[in-house]
């Protein structure tokens, strides 16, 4: 007996650092057999693996410059075949595949809307904000496979590993040689990145994930890019405004960046800790997350292999 298609939805959702714009992604598929089944991706830039679908972007909250966007969520432009999304301090990134996301190395385009006074949508101008996505401009014959952000930054990856990023330099770029050298409207290639699988952004730094599972960083301190010691076998990144974390294959998390509110985790609220240090949990964990968009409210998530999550940092705000 044919078994008849089972129609899914599958809601991504992400959310900037900070203010209080809502990215939110609607993907909707007729899916036959477990094949195609949605997979998250890095972090909580979600990606849609199905093999055929229709996917919307729609967004709500204080979205643009004029003010809110409203309460009901409302469709972007004339987004579709969506497979990853991003949201930053300021500007919005989706990631547009129309064959699906096996097919992103071969058509993979990158849209974006928001704020551009700093050249963050990466199109060659900086503007007032916008509603209307616009394209990324990339050199002739880049695709991309993947994409993220930073305070107001835009970060990509292309099908061969080249990492490019756009926006205000404040050493999260990590192209420049010093933290303040001024904007970058286009996208610009990230000297030393040739292997990248994913990036994650947050206020004035950047961490990168190789395809030898390996890490490196930039930051205002030191914005050209730089190896991250002492981790390896690391499967997923994260970064939170002021504080970075990565979870490795046998299910440790390791944080390091601010800590004066104890969102590293470590047991203790040193103001800051240079190097990334283990975070002690009761089973391994599965998934991390960090955000925060000030010094002191950051606060992570994961979630353990049991299914239970536990929660550190900041809970002034019922974050915890």
């Amino acid at each position: 007996m044919k078994l008849p298609a089972r129609r899914e939805t599958t809601i991504l959702l992400t959310t900037p650092a900070r203010w209080s714009c809502v990215a939110f992604l609607v993907a909707v598929a007729a899916v036959l057999g477990p094949g195609s089944q949605p997979r998250h991706g890095h972090e909580h830039h979600r990606r849609f693996h199905g093999a055929s679908a229709r996917s919307d972007v729609y967004r709500w909250g204080n979205c643009d410059a004029n003010g809110d966007a409203g309460g009901v969520p409302e469709p972007v432009g004339h987004l579709s075949s969506i497979v990853q999304l991003a949201a930053s301090n300021s500007s919005s990134y989706v990631l547009q595949c129309v064959g699906g996301a096996a097919d992103c190395a071969s058509d993979g385009t990158v849209w974006a809307f928001g704020y551009n006074f700093y050249g963050q949508l990466g199109d060659g101008t900086e503007s007032a904000a916008t509603s209307t996505p616009v394209q990324v401009v990339f050199p002739a014959g880049v695709h991309i496979v993947s994409i993220g952000e930073a305070r107001d930054d835009g970060f990509a990856i292309d099908s061969t590993g080249r990492g490019w990023a756009w926006g205000l330099n404040t050493g999260a770029l990590c192209v420049a040689t010093s933290p303040h050298e001024g904007t970058y409207p286009t996208p610009t290639e990230v000297v030393g990145m040739t292997d990248a699988v994913a990036v994650q952004g947050a206020d004035d730094h950047a961490l990168w994930l190789t395809k030898n599972k390996t890490l490196a960083q930039c930051n205002s301190s030191s914005p050209r890019l730089q190896a991250v010691p002492g981790l390896s076998d690391v499967v997923q990144i994260t970064a939170g405004n002021h504080t970075l974390g990565a979870l490795t294959e046998a299910g440790d998390v390791y944080m390091w960046g601010w800590n004066n509110v104890g969102q590293l985790g470590v047991g203790s609220t040193a103001s800051s800790i240079a190097t990334p240090r283990k975070v002690q949990l009761p089973a391994p964990a599965v998934q991390l997350y960090s955000g925060g968009d000030q010094v002191g409210n950051g606060a992570s998530l994961v979630l353990l292999q049991d299914s239970r999550v536990y929660a550190w940092g900041d809970g002034r705000e019922s974050q915890l």
